[in-house]
């Protein structure tokens, strides 16, 4: 979140040179020149000048993008992205989601992409891991998890996101009841009360992780050739 991430007493420019100041012990002129092409790295116009402007004087936009660059800084091997966009319109959004697909293609960083929105999922990942209670419930590359999805919630996150598919023939399907209390571990599946196939094994039996394919998991009872179907 650019609004609570960046010190609005201090001049954005300054705020990147600092980071390489102090991590990369760079002189005052080399943080300069290296944050210059920082940010036209993430493309923010008039980088040159741009660094002279508190927070404030920046759009959400903007202000995202200098973070971004803050996070590349140090040339990192993994950049965490959780809810880049949130709080962003939806036109500046797809901007920065484009300029992140770019980043992607160009560093040789690995990207973990948190995000609720499937369907910036669906656009950005090449590998998805699902999670429910703290815990992974599937994981797969992108077409196994949207196109082949095995776990009762990921099918319900499908079924509560908008869709253009004529064949579609219900609306939004919300996911019943509420997430379990995490401060009590469930002896069984932890979506055992929300799932529409739950059965008794899944309540008394914490889910084994089921290999559906060398690349796609899911840990479900429903896939085990011996599981009960009595309710």
């Amino acid at each position: 979140d650019p609004a609570t991430a960046l010190n609005p007493t201090m001049r954005v420019g300054p705020q990147v040179e600092e980071v390489l100041m102090h991590h990369l012990k760079m002189d005052k002129a080399d943080a300069y020149r290296r944050t210059v092409d920082l940010f036209n790295s993430v493309k923010l116009a008039d980088a040159r000048n741009i660094g002279a402007r508190y927070p404030h004087e920046l759009s959400g936009g903007q202000q995202q993008r200098v973070v971004i660059a803050m996070a590349l800084a140090c040339e990192p091997d993994l950049l965490i992205m959780d809810e880049p966009t949130t709080g962003l319109d939806v036109t500046t959004e797809a901007t920065i989601l484009d300029l992140v697909v770019d980043l992607k293609n160009q560093l040789s960083a690995g990207i973990l992409y948190v995000s609720h929105n499937l369907g910036v999922v669906a656009r950005m990942a090449d590998d998805v891991a699902v999670m429910y209670a703290g815990e992974i419930v599937e994981k797969g590359d992108t077409d196994d998890i949207f196109y082949r999805a095995s776990h009762p919630y990921t099918l319900g996150l499908q079924g509560a996101m908008p869709s253009n598919d004529p064949e579609r023939k219900q609306g939004l399907q919300p996911i019943e009841g509420t997430p379990p209390d995490m401060f009590i571990a469930p002896i069984g599946c932890a979506y055992y009360a929300r799932c529409p196939y739950a059965m008794r094994l899944c309540a008394e039996n914490y889910p084994q992780k089921f290999s559906l394919n060398p690349n796609h998991y899911a840990n479900c009872w429903l896939h085990h050739e011996s599981a009960s179907l009595e309710i």
